[in-house]
């Protein structure tokens, strides 16, 4: 009976201190009212300090992977952290308020862009993502793109090709004695519902952070195999069969007439089938080149 007269109490009291509307309005009040909150100041009490920024990448999947622009196209979203030294709030004046919600443009944030972007540069995503904020400071942004980054590929060993591609993160207008970009991940955070590509499958992923002439980055990079499968029993098999009976016309009478026939009849395939192939066949700048690379692997 006791127990459950103590239950009841601590549940009203619970219910009694939770938080209500008006905190929430006199928590904004005193941040951006009061305390004049500025998305234009660098978040740092000591602005002679650098703002440290994490930056984690997660893969939703591969979109698109192109050869004759050397474009490597991606779906994913960062987890971006840092502290903010002038949205901070003592959660006891506000009922245990703890945390907030905040559209992304109503606080500051880094200037973080593809440094290796292939489109031009775009801020990072979209007027209804909201950001997380702690009243220690503590702001995680969480936005959603579609990255198209540069990429060396080269389809020299095709069908067994394998690529290395990076994708590079900047702070496009501060240098790194402002904004200094890390992370705390060993690679990329591969989507529990990452998307298989059709012809393509990720390896591994490494992420390091580096610093250029001043410039603060964070650099992941993604190694991409192509599934070697399908062309192997739609290109490769057929013309290893259909060199096989070509050796064939040796086997034939020359007395009967058919040899020639039959020869004209496997080089009308190979026409054929390498016409069909042509389409399937990785386009890049150089097209002679890739022929040629096929022609002295098969040599």
């Amino acid at each position: 009976m006791k127990s459950t007269q103590l239950w009841i109490f601590f549940s009203l009291f619970r219910i009694a201190i939770l938080q209500s509307n008006t905190d929430v309005q006199s928590l904004l009040s005193q941040l951006f009212t009061t305390n004049s909150y500025n998305t234009l100041i660098r978040p740092n009490t000591n602005q002679s300090a650098p703002k440290e920024i994490d930056i984690s990448f997660n893969l939703y999947g591969i979109t698109d992977v192109d050869e004759i622009e050397q474009k490597l196209t991606t779906t994913g979203w960062l987890v971006i952290t840092w502290k903010d030294d002038l949205l901070t709030w003592t959660p006891a004046s506000y009922n245990g308020l703890n945390k907030l919600y905040l559209p992304q443009d109503n606080v500051w944030k880094p200037d973080v862009s593809l440094q290796n972007g292939f489109s031009e540069l775009e801020e990072l995503g979209s007027k209804f993502i909201q950001v997380y904020v702690q009243s220690s400071g503590y702001i995680m942004w969480r936005p959603f793109q579609v990255f198209e980054t540069k990429c060396n590929l080269d389809s020299k060993y095709f069908p067994f090709d394998e690529h290395k591609c990076h994708i590079i993160f900047v702070s496009w207008s501060h240098s790194s004695e402002e904004i200094v970009l890390t992370q705390t991940s060993n690679g990329i955070e591969l989507s529990d519902e990452l998307e298989s590509h059709g012809e393509w499958k990720i390896t591994s992923s490494s992420a390091t952070s580096e610093f250029k002439s001043l410039v603060s980055s964070v650099k992941f990079t993604i190694v991409i195999k192509r599934k070697p499968l399908y062309m192997i029993m739609n290109i490769i098999l057929p013309i290893i069969l259909l060199a096989l009976l070509e050796l064939f016309t040796f086997k034939i009478p020359a007395d009967t007439g058919e040899r020639l026939g039959y020869t004209i009849t496997v080089w009308l395939s190979f026409a054929v089938f390498l016409t069909i192939v042509s389409d399937s066949l990785p386009k890049v700048r150089n097209q002679f080149q890739l022929y040629q690379h096929i022609l002295l692997y098969n040599c």
